[in-house]
């Protein structure tokens, strides 16, 4: 400071390195604050990210479980969007279970009329045997009936007979269809 009468001037000296000691000192408890910060960050964001990560993990290996037919273990977590996700893949799951159950159900019932056709399909061959056997015999007897008509040498009475076999047989084949 500076007097008005003497013009004298009065100065307080302190050394430099009380200056610097509390310079030091503020960037020292600053720095100290900043990484304490920068360290409780980097913990929160692990904490937080692996409140993210489990879940996710769990529900990866519940869409793994899906696909191998296995009963799912949905995670639990407040995270909505991964409660979505895990809600979709339990009505999936039940979609497939009951599409599966169809198919099955689809299965048998094919199962079932196949064998249905199958026995159908052999009952008609035994029907077509059984009947061709049937008019094989009326037919043989008609066909060498008509062509004893058709003899040069044939007798009236054994024309009359040869006709009454023509008649009997076609009324036993009108009888057959």
């Amino acid at each position: 400071s500076r007097s008005h009468k003497t013009r004298w001037t009065v100065a307080i000296g302190v050394p430099a390195s009380l200056i610097d000691y509390g310079a030091w000192r503020s960037i020292a408890a600053y720095g100290t604050g900043l990484a304490l910060s920068i360290v409780l960050g980097a913990l929160a964001a692990v904490a937080i990210g692996r409140g993210i990560t489990r879940p996710m993990e769990r529900l990866r290996d519940a869409a793994r479980r899906l696909g191998r037919r296995e009963p799912l273990a949905p995670p639990v977590t407040p995270i909505q969007e991964i409660r979505q996700v895990a809600l979709a893949l339990e009505t999936a799951a039940d979609e497939r279970a009951r599409g599966e159950a169809e198919r099955e159900a689809l299965l048998e019932r094919e199962k079932e009329a196949r064998a249905a056709a199958e026995a159908a399909n052999r009952a008609k061959d035994e029907f077509l045997a059984l009947l061709g056997h049937e008019l094989r015999n009326p037919l043989g007897a008609i066909m060498n009936a008509a062509r004893l008509l058709e003899h040069p040498g044939i007798g009236g009475e054994d024309a009359a007979r040869a006709r009454g076999i023509i008649a009997r047989q076609a009324e036993h084949l009108a009888r057959l269809t």
